[in-house]
């Protein structure tokens, strides 16, 4: 299965390139604050894209779709018939089974925040532990987490990484959210896919990854 990845364009993904793949992957925070007009400009560009099936997960910048989940989802499904928008769900395909949450670490007011420690801890046991493609907007703690490689503040989800040692079928899991930590990372046979196109400036100046799962 060939999958290509990306997050974090912030309405500049016009200009990417999306190689044939049998699964697209969306990280979530392709627009600003998730306007209506944004949804619906970048869920058009995502149907154009040569993939047989799209994953559009929702970021902590998509605050109308969270307001407005079935308008949202209303607006994607009348768009395409092979996206699936996603807040948190599990679905099969090829064979495999794919969770997908927006969900990430609370910071100020934005969308689909999850307050760290035991409620964090009780959310992620909802990924099911078959679960082989794993995609969340946020990093789990100590992977690909950092706005610089020299900073000693990881920022993400200490009680998702705990989850992940639970999940032994896992092979990879993708998400954006922390712009500097763009980039890809072997650890214990698990590819973890920081998918970020933006970086910490907002200029989209990493590429479309892809990996092939066998």
């Amino acid at each position: 299965m060939r999958i290509a990845m990306l997050s974090d364009t912030h309405t500049q993904f016009e200009g990417l390139t999306v190689p044939p793949c049998d699964l697209l992957i969306s990280a979530g925070d392709y627009s600003h604050r998730g306007e209506k007009e944004s949804v619906i400009r970048y869920h058009r560009w995502l149907h154009k894209q040569p993939a047989d099936l799209v994953l559009s997960v929702q970021g902590n910048h998509e605050v109308w779709v969270q307001d407005n989940w079935d308008d949202a989802k209303a607006l994607v499904d009348e768009l395409s018939d092979k996206i699936h928008f996603v807040r948190e769900s599990s679905l099969q395909y090829g064979g495999r089974r794919i969770f997908g949450s927006a969900f990430s670490p609370e910071f100020n007011n934005w969308a689909y925040s999850l307050q760290r420690g035991k409620p964090s801890i009780e959310h992620w046991k909802a990924i099911p532990s078959d679960t082989e493609i794993l995609v969340t907007h946020g990093p789990p703690y100590g992977i690909l987490d950092k706005v610089r490689e020299d900073t000693r503040v990881p920022l993400g989800c200490e009680a998702l990484r705990k989850r992940i040692k639970d999940l032994k079928r896992l092979k990879l899991h993708v998400f954006g959210h922390i712009h500097g930590g763009s980039g890809e990372k072997l650890v214990d046979g698990v590819l973890y896919v920081n998918a970020a196109i933006c970086n910490e400036q907002y200029r989209p100046v990493n590429p479309v990854r892809v990996v092939d799962i066998d």
